[in-house]
């Protein structure tokens, strides 16, 4: 007869190095407000302009969206009176 695998030993030492590699995960990698501060001067400006055009981009796709929204439902490309432009005759 074969030896029978020691299933809750493998559970209990793979869940001891998950808990190991979490704990290890929250202690050394530092958040990111920490992680901004200790940035150079050069690559705080960097981050910063970065978030202002990714936020002027957001602040743009709603207002597209809003838009839209403002001019009722969507209606298929091939329907009569759809609000979508159709394409310039070949």
């Amino acid at each position: 007869m074969s030896p029978e695998f020691p299933i809750f030993r493998f559970m209990a030492l793979s869940s001891l190095c998950l808990g190991v590699g979490y704990v290890l995960l929250k202690t050394v990698v530092p958040d990111e407000e920490k992680a901004y501060q200790a940035l150079s001067p050069e690559r705080r400006k960097f981050v910063d302009e970065s978030r202002a055009k990714r936020a002027a981009w957001e602040a743009e796709m709603k207002k597209q969206v809003f838009a839209q929204r403002q001019n009722g439902p969507m209606k298929p490309i091939w329907e009569e009176g759809s609000n979508t432009p159709k394409p310039p005759p070949l």
